[in-house]
C-alpha cells in the first residue's frame, strides 16, 4: 500500500520526503477512524464506571471550518454539574437587571490551534511501544516452528505490543478558562487522535464552596447528581501514565497552595506537568511568578518530577533546596512540547522549562488587605492599558461597542477587524483585567450562554479610544448578523433597533439585548444619534421601567464641537510579528566534563554522531596539555593513529566553530565556547505590532513602541557606570515606531537612490560588506539625510531617535544593566568579549560586524541588536550629564533646531563590535572625544523612528 502511494505521488509530480508521507498516512488513518454518524453513548451505572473516563469534547462553539471528524463513542460515567462558586458576579440583582447583556445566537469562533500539525509532530518522541502486561497475541513464527519440529499443535503466544503511555488531561474549570474552551477542546481531539498514547482520559478540576479542589470525570451533559472522585484514581501502579494539568494558574486554589499539594501527591507516583495556557510573558501575573524558573532534564524515560535533574538555578541558590516542589511547565508551542516529550522519553541532552517552588514560597504572597470597594473605573482602565498588549486594548474597545458574551466576542474577532490577528490570549488579558463582571443568574453549563457586563463606567471610558466609524462598523456587522439569524432583511442597524409592532415576542427578545447596549453607545456618540436614542427610549418601554427619568423640563442647546487630530494621515496597516526574547538567568561552574560535553555537542551538530572512545581520549588529554607521544605511551593507540584521528576531529570542530582549530589552540577555543555554555539563557516567544515600509522592493520593519514612563540613567550601584549617566530621572515617552534592526546596507542603498534633499549620500560606504549587515561609516548628517529622503518618499515622519526614546526602547521595561539581565554574553551580542562584565564570562571576539538579528535575541519590545554591533546615532546635542534634561522624551537641543545646520558633538548609544561590555549597557552614553556630527567610523550606524502624531521640523 505504501509503495503504491509513493508511486502515485511521483506520477503526480510530487516529491515528498519521509516526514511528509508520514503526515499523509497519519491523516488518512484519522479520517478512517472518524464516524460521520454520531451514535448514542451507552450510559454506565455508577457501579460499572471505570476509574477513568474517556475523552469528550468541551462545550464550545464549533465553527463550520473546523474538523467534522467525530470522536469514536466511548463508555463514560455520569458527569458532574459545573459549579459557579468562583465566578465573579456583578453586585446588581437579577430583579434590577431584567435585560441580559447577551445575544442568543452562536457566532463563528477564532481558530484555536493554528499550529496543530506542528504540535502533532512535537510529541512524536512519545510514540514508542512496549510489551503489554495483559494482552497476548499469536507468535506465528514460533508456532510454525513448534509444529514443524515437535509436532505440537498448540499456539505459542507472546505479549502484544502497545503504546507505552496513557495520558490524563486534567482541565481546571474557572471563570477565566472559559476563554480557552475552544483551544482545550481542539487540544483534546489532537491528543486522542494522534496515536502516541494508549488511552487519553479527561477529568475536570473544580473548586467547591469550601475552597478545596475536586476532580470529576469530564463530560458535556450534566445531571447534578455526580460525586467528586479521589485524586488517587488518576494514578497508575505501573508508572506508564502521564498527567497534564491544563490551567492558567491564577485561580484562588493556586494561591492557597492547594494545587501544589495535588501536584506533589501525583508527582510521587507518575510524571506530572502543567500546560500553561498563558504565554510566558504573562507568567509573572500568575502563581508561577512566585517560583523560580529552572531547566529540567533526565537521561532515563518516565522519570518522576522529584528525580529530574535541575539546572539554571538563580544565582542566590547555590543548590536545589530540600523539600522543594518542581514540575515541568509547557505551553502550546511546538518547541515547548518537543522539549517536554524528549525529556519524558529520556532523550538525554535535552532540557525543558520548569518551575521550582521553595518550601516557604507562600511568604512571597502580598500581605492580605481589608476589603476595598469596587475599583475606580478610570484606575481599572489605566491599569489595563499599562499592562495589556495593543491587540487586547483594541479588542476591549470593540467589545465596549456591543453586548458582552462569548458568541459576540467571537464574531468581533472572526468577522470584523481582527482576522488572523486576535487570539485567545488577547481575550484572556481582558478577562484577567477586572474590567468585566459575570451577570447574576448564569448557572448554566454551556459557557456560550454566560453573560458579562463591564464594571460601571468602564464601557464609557473604553469607547473614548474607539473611532465613531469603528463603532458604527461594529453595530452594523452585529445587527446584520442578528437580522440574518432571525430571518430579517435590513439595510442598517438603525432599522433593526426600531421595533416593528408586528414582531412576535421571540423576535423582540432577540433584538432587545442588542438595542440596550446600542442605546448606551449611541448616547455617547453625540448629536447625530440623539434622534435615534430618543426613538429607542420611546420604542423600548422596558428601558424607561428600569431607568425612570426625573421629571425635568429639558431644552435643546446647540453647541459646536471641534476635534483636533494628531494622528498621521496615512494608516500604518499594523500586523503581528513574533520574536524571541532571551534572558540570562544564571551562571554555572566550569569543569573538564563540561568542556568534553561542549566538544561532543559541536561534533554531533556537524556529524550527528557523538565522540567515540579515541576522540574523547584526545579531547581529555589535550585539555591536560599532553602531547600525542604522551597520550600514546599511556594508551593502546599509536602516535600516528592519534594524529590521524585528531586531524579529522580538528577539521570537524573548525567547521562547527567557523574558526580554525588545532591542538595548540584547542584549549583557548573550547574554553571560550564552554564559557558561553556556562550562562543559562531562557528563551521565550512574544508578539508585537509592526508595519513594513517598502522602499524600492527593500523592506524596513518598524515596531510599535507603546507610551510609558521609565527611570533614565543608571543607579549608583551599577558596576562600571559613569557620572555621565546621572542623575537618574523619570521620563514620560509618547508612543512611536522604531526600526526592528539598525539600518542595513540593503536599506541604505535603496534610500540613497531616492532624490536628494540636502546632501549627497554614498551608495556603499560600509567597510564590512553584506546586504544584511548594518550600514556603518555614516555620519550624523548622513543619517539625517537618510531620514529626510525616507520621509519624502513615504509621507511618514522618519527621524533619528531622541536619547530618551532610545534608552526607553532598549530597556523595554527592564532595569538591569542589559535587557538580557545582569550581564552579557557573546552568544547574544557582538562586542569585545575578551572583557567580561559582572559575573559574566569571556566569549568570542568577532572583530567585525554581524548580520542584523543573527543572534535571534530581541528585547521585550521586539528590537534586535540594541547592545553592541554598531554605535547608534541619536538626535540630541551632547550634554555631560542629565542636569536640566527634558522629561517628555523629546530630543535635547541647546539652541538651533534646524538639523541641517546643527554643529558640535552628537550622541551615540549601544556600544559596538570593538567596544567592551560596559559600553554596551542600556544606560551607557558616549560621544567619542572626537565625535563631531561629521565624523565617520566603521563602528557607527543608526536606526530610525517614525513619530506618531509629532512632526519635528
Amino acid at each position: 500500500m505504501i509503495t503504491d502511494l509513493i508511486v502515485t505521488l511521483k506520477q503526480a509530480g510530487l516529491e515528498l520526503n519521509a516526514e511528509e508521507i508520514a503526515d499523509i498516512l497519519w491523516l488518512a488513518n484519522q479520517m478512517q477512524k472518524a464516524d460521520p454518524q454520531p451514535r448514542q453513548t451507552e450510559q454506565l451505572s455508577e457501579k460499572s464506571t471505570p476509574p477513568l473516563t474517556s475523552i469528550s469534547p468541551i462545550s464550545a462553539n464549533i465553527t463550520p471550518n473546523q474538523s467534522s471528524l467525530s470522536t469514536p463513542p466511548q463508555k463514560e460515567p455520569t458527569v458532574p454539574a459545573y459549579p459557579s462558586d468562583l465566578i465573579p458576579e456583578s453586585d446588581v440583582s437579577e430583579e434590577s437587571s431584567p435585560i441580559p447583556e447577551r445575544l442568543p445566537f452562536k457566532a463563528p469562533a477564532v481558530s484555536a490551534l493554528r499550529n496543530s500539525l506542528a504540535l502533532a509532530r512535537a510529541i512524536r518522541p512519545l510514540m514508542r511501544k512496549v510489551q503489554s502486561r495483559t494482552k497476548l497475541v499469536l507468535d506465528e513464527e514460533r508456532t510454525a516452528r513448534q509444529i514443524a519440529e515437535y509436532q505440537v499443535y498448540a499456539p505459542v503466544l507472546q505479549p502484544a505490543r502497545e503504546r507505552w503511555l496513557e495520558l490524563v488531561l486534567v482541565v481546571e474549570e474557572t471563570s477565566t478558562t472559559v476563554v480557552w474552551e475552544e483551544t482545550i477542546a481542539e487540544f483534546q481531539k489532537l491528543m486522542e487522535r494522534h496515536g502516541a498514547f494508549r488511552n487519553v482520559y479527561t477529568w475536570s478540576l473544580q473548586t467547591k464552596i469550601d475552597g478545596t479542589p475536586k476532580i470529576f470525570p469530564k463530560k458535556q451533559k450534566v445531571t447534578g447528581r455526580e460525586r467528586s472522585r479521589s485524586p488517587k484514581e488518576l494514578l497508575d501502579a505501573t508508572g506508564r501514565r502521564l498527567i497534564l494539568l491544563i490551567s492558567d494558574c491564577i485561580s484562588p486554589v493556586w494561591w492557597q497552595g492547594e494545587i501544589h499539594r495535588l501536584l506533589e501527591s501525583w508527582g510521587k507516583h507518575i510524571p506530572v506537568a502543567v500546560l500553561q495556557l498563558l504565554p510566558e510573558q504573562l507568567w509573572e501575573r500568575t502563581v508561577l511568578g512566585l517560583g523560580n524558573s529552572v531547566q529540567l532534564s533526565t537521561v532515563a524515560p518516565g522519570v518522576l518530577n522529584s528525580k529530574l535533574i535541575v539546572s539554571g538555578l538563580p544565582i542566590w541558590l547555590e543548590e536545589k533546596p530540600k523539600m522543594a516542589l518542581q514540575f515541568p511547565v509547557i505551553t502550546l508551542e511546538p518547541e515547548s512540547l518537543t522539549e517536554w516529550a524528549k525529556v519524558v522519553a529520556g532523550a538525554g541532552s535535552v532540557q525543558m522549562l520548569g518551575v521550582l517552588f521553595q518550601q516557604n514560597w507562600r511568604q512571597l504572597l502580598p500581605e492580605p488587605s481589608t476589603p476595598q470597594p469596587p475599583s475606580n473605573p478610570e484606575l481599572l482602565v489605566k491599569r489595563f492599558y499599562a499592562t495589556a498588549s495593543p491587540l487586547a486594548r483594541r479588542l476591549a474597545g470593540f467589545m465596549a461597542s456591543a453586548p458582552v458574551s462569548l458568541p459576540v466576542i467571537n464574531l468581533i474577532q472572526h468577522q470584523l477587524f481582527l482576522p488572523e490577528e486576535s487570539q485567545q490570549i488577547h481575550l484572556a488579558e481582558i478577562f484577567m483585567s477586572g474590567l468585566l463582571q459575570l451577570v447574576p443568574g448564569n448557572q448554566q453549563t454551556q459557557t456560550e450562554c454566560w453573560q458579562y457586563k463591564f464594571v460601571d463606567g468602564v464601557r464609557e471610558i473604553l469607547l473614548r479610544s474607539v473611532r465613531i466609524t469603528e463603532v458604527e462598523d461594529v453595530l452594523e456587522t452585529l445587527s446584520q448578523y442578528i437580522a440574518e439569524k432571525i430571518g430579517l432583511k435590513i439595510k442598517n442597524f438603525a432599522a433593526l433597533l426600531v421595533l416593528n409592532p408586528n414582531w412576535d415576542s421571540r423576535t423582540k427578545q432577540e433584538v432587545i439585548p442588542f438595542a440596550e447596549v446600542a442605546r448606551q453607545v449611541l448616547r455617547q456618540l453625540g448629536e447625530d444619534y440623539a434622534d435615534l436614542v430618543e426613538q429607542l427610549d420611546k420604542e423600548y418601554s422596558i428601558f424607561s421601567e428600569t431607568s425612570p427619568a426625573p421629571n425635568f423640563e429639558f431644552q435643546t442647546c446647540l453647541f459646536e464641537v471641534v476635534n483636533i487630530s494628531v494622528e498621521d494621515d496615512v494608516n500604518y496597516n499594523l500586523q503581528s510579528c513574533d520574536f524571541e526574547v532571551a534572558t540570562i538567568t544564571g551562571i554555572n561552574e566550569s569543569n573538564i566534563t563540561n568542556l568534553i560535553e561542549v566538544a561532543d555537542n559541536l561534533v554531533f551538530y556537524q556529524t550527528e554522531k557523538h565522540l567515540n572512545e579515541i576522540e574523547k581520549l584526545i579531547i581529555l588529554e589535550t585539555i591536560l596539555n599532553r602531547t600525542y607521544e604522551q597520550i600514546a605511551a599511556s594508551s593502546n593507540y599509536s602516535t600516528q593513529e592519534l594524529k590521524d584521528v585528531a586531524g579529522k576531529l580538528w577539521k570537524i570542530l573548525s567547521k562547527a566553530l567557523v574558526h580554525k582549530v588545532k591542538k595548540r589552540n584547542f584549549n583557548n577555543v573550547i574554553q571560550s565556547q564552554a564559557n558561553n555554555s556556562l550562562i543559562d539563557i531562557r528563551r521565550s516567544r512574544q508578539t508585537a505590532n509592526c508595519f513594513i515600509e517598502d522602499v524600492n522592493g527593500v523592506q524596513l520593519e518598524m515596531v510599535s513602541i507603546s507610551e510609558g514612563n521609565f527611570i533614565m540613567g543608571s543607579p549608583k550601584g551599577e558596576p562600571q557606570r559613569s557620572s555621565r549617566e546621572s542623575p537618574q530621572h523619570e521620563v514620560t515617552v509618547p508612543a512611536f515606531f522604531m526600526g526592528k534592526y539598525t539600518v542595513t546596507q540593503a536599506q541604505w542603498q535603496a534610500v540613497a537612490s531616492l532624490p536628494q534633499v540636502n546632501r549627497e549620500l554614498k551608495p556603499d560606504p560600509s567597510k564590512f560588506k553584506g546586504v544584511n549587515r548594518p550600514v556603518e561609516r555614516v555620519s550624523w548628517y548622513d543619517a539625517v539625510e537618510f531620514c529626510q529622503r525616507l520621509t519624502a518618499h513615504t509621507k511618514r515622519q522618519y527621524r533619528l531617535p531622541s536619547e530618551a526614546e532610545w534608552e526607553y526602547a532598549c530597556r523595554a521595561g527592564t532595569t538591569s544593566p542589559f535587557h538580557f539581565g545582569e550581564t552579557i554574553t557573546s552568544e547574544l551580542a557582538n562586542y569585545n568579549a575578551t572583557s567580561i562584565y559582572g559575573r559574566g564570562v569571556k566569549g568570542t571576539y568577532r572583530e567585525e560586524t554581524t548580520p542584523v538579528g543573527s543572534f535571534n535575541a530581541a528585547n521585550n519590545f521586539g528590537l534586535y541588536d540594541m547592545h553592541g554591533n554598531v554605535w547608534e546615532w541619536c538626535l540630541d546635542d551632547w550634554h555631560n550629564n542629565y542636569e536640566g534634561a527634558p522629561v517628555n522624551g523629546s530630543a535635547w537641543f541647546d539652541n538651533n533646531n534646524n538639523l541641517s545646520e546643527k554643529q558640535g558633538k552628537a550622541l551615540l548609544r549601544g556600544g559596538s563590535w570593538f567596544y567592551d561590555p560596559e559600553d554596551c549597557r542600556s544606560a551607557s552614553r558616549d560621544t567619542y572625544p572626537w565625535a563631531e556630527r561629521g565624523i565617520i567610523a566603521d563602528g557607527l550606524g543608526f536606526r530610525v523612528v517614525c513619530a506618531v502624531g509629532r512632526i519635528l521640523q
